[in-house]
């Protein structure tokens, strides 16, 4: 199944919270999801990895000692034109194909609702969508 680095991205992030989500109780579907966040593992890692390569690429460099410009909060410096190229870059990184083998759950083992709800990082509590849950299990847990 050919995937997107965003949807690898989305994929693990959605599946950190419904793993984490109250109420949990193991099911078929909690299984298969677990076996692709540790498959998908390297991937996100990889994803990090060239993010940072194109970060790295597109700073500013001091032309006498050839060192990355680095601002006084410790982030790399880029030129109003380089920022451009970066986030040009870093778009057509994350729309990057790549195959992954999933691993489907049959229909009969998704829960009837899979909308959940979970702590976002100030601590208030959201809700996963159902829609969203779906969007991003999709063609890694749940068939298209």
């Amino acid at each position: 199944m050919e995937v997107t680095y965003e949807q690898v991205a989305q994929f693990r992030y959605v599946a950190q919270l419904w793993l984490r989500r109250s109420g949990y109780q193991r099911t078929k579907l909690d299984y298969v999801v677990e076996k692709m966040v540790k498959k998908t593992k390297t991937m996100a890692e990889q994803y990090a990895d060239r993010q940072e390569d194109l970060r790295d690429e597109h700073a500013e460099v001091d032309p006498k000692t050839k060192v990355i410009v680095v601002n006084s909060d410790g982030s790399r410096a880029f030129s109003p034109d380089k920022i451009k190229s970066l986030r040009k870059a870093l778009r057509d990184l994350s729309h990057e194909h790549l195959e992954i083998d999933p691993y489907y759950v049959d229909d009969e083992s998704i829960p009837k609702t899979i909308e959940f709800e979970y702590l976002d990082s100030n601590g208030d509590t959201r809700v996963m969508s159902e829609y969203d849950v779906r969007d991003a299990f999709t063609n890694f847990v749940i068939k298209e």
